[in-house]
């Protein structure tokens, strides 16, 4: 599910402060190696009972008790500094060692030392990062965002809309908004929303560095956006575009020329054409236009009344809240939809990136 985002650190924390042992040269005690948990706290209540009469005693007891609370949830690794020995707690020495005592007893302040440092950062040598909850989807409901700039909803996840499965195929989740304005007075004339397949980029280790990363951090990140919209990458993705305001058919077609920049002009009239080609309405989308208290003019965006009947819709204009959506799939083609209703496909590899560029 898209909301467990939370990470288990603790299994992470005891593997960590457990290496941190053997990093140094001295291996564990045999008696503490691969113990049963039972086992594990019975030796460790002995240990701890017992005087040590060497710092390799001392060390011995240090070792248990640290693999104890290691794999025990909820006791702090720092926690084993309460119980040190004397014989080595107390020890501080700066001289050489002259002597396997004296060295473990180094070996063991350095390694309580370290255990600090652990328990500020959460291991040594690993950085853990805690992944940000997903925006769209915290202060989303029924599955539905809005926009508070425009007023305009959103679907958090277009895996049915495309008519898809989430068995099969995962969620198609919203991860961007923005909007296109115009003139100095910025006028917003339509929204723009980007989705990816999550089972996708899950499934692609070359996201994962970008896992922890903030919305602020990730729009600094050029390659993250190379690699998101890559030729090779192997992600489902999808922009819809929905209108802000009631529009003519002849100027979304301008407006769009104009901005896929990177498409040849042959490129644009094959997808601008199929847009608005007249094609009959089904049933449910002229019941939604009806019943659409935001457009009182039926516009239809380019698709006819079916016939034969009295229904009276009006195909040059597209009414507010219009969908016109893009898919890009992994194997390249481009499919197309107008509210919702698949229109065509392109089995062209060379057009979408025009689009979502």
């Amino acid at each position: 599910d898209d909301d467990d985002d939370d990470d288990d650190h603790s299994n992470n924390h005891s593997r960590v402060t457990f290496t941190v042992m053997t990093r140094y040269s001295y291996s564990a005690p045999s008696r503490v190696s691969s113990p049963s948990s039972a086992d594990t706290k019975r030796q460790t209540n002995a240990s701890s009972a017992a005087s040590p009469t060497t710092a390799l005693d001392a060390l011995q007891m240090i070792a248990s008790k640290h693999y104890y609370t290691s794999n025990t949830a909820g006791v702090a690794p720092s926690s084993i500094k309460s119980s040190l020995p004397s014989c080595v707690a107390n020890t501080r020495s700066s001289k050489p060692s002259t002597g396997l005592d004296d060295a473990l007893q180094m070996v063991a302040r350095k390694h309580f030392d370290q255990q600090q440092f652990i328990s500020s950062t959460r291991g040594i040598g690993t950085t853990h990062w805690k992944i940000p909850r997903h925006p769209y989807l915290e202060s989303s409901k029924n599955e539905l965002w809005v926009d508070s700039q425009t007023g305009l909803t959103y679907r958090t996840d277009l895996c049915q809309y495309l008519g898809d499965t989430r068995k099969e195929s995962g969620r198609h989740t919203l991860v961007g908004v923005g909007q296109y304005t115009r003139t100095p007075l910025k006028i917003k004339v339509y929204g723009a929303a980007l989705y990816v397949s999550k089972r996708d980029v899950l499934s692609d280790s070359s996201f994962a560095k970008y896992a922890h990363m903030t919305a602020e951090q990730l729009r600094k990140e050029s390659q993250f956006y190379d690699r998101l919209m890559g030729t090779t990458t192997s992600v489902d993705r999808t922009l819809l575009i929905q209108l802000n305001m009631q529009m003519s058919t002849e100027t979304i077609r301008s407006s769009l020329q104009a901005t896929w920049r990177m498409l040849t002009d042959e490129m644009k009239d094959l997808l601008l054409n199929s847009s608005f080609q007249a094609r009959q309405l089904t049933a449910d989308a002229t019941s939604k236009i009806f019943n659409n208290p935001n457009n009182p003019s039926r516009c239809s965006c380019g698709q006819l009344a079916p016939s034969p009947g009295n229904i009276v819709v009006d195909p040059s204009c597209c009414s507010r809240g219009t969908e016109l959506v893009f898919t890009w799939r992994k194997n390249g083609n481009l499919e197309l939809r107008l509210d919702g209703r698949k229109i065509d496909t392109f089995p062209r590899p060379d057009m979408a990136p025009g689009v979502f560029f």
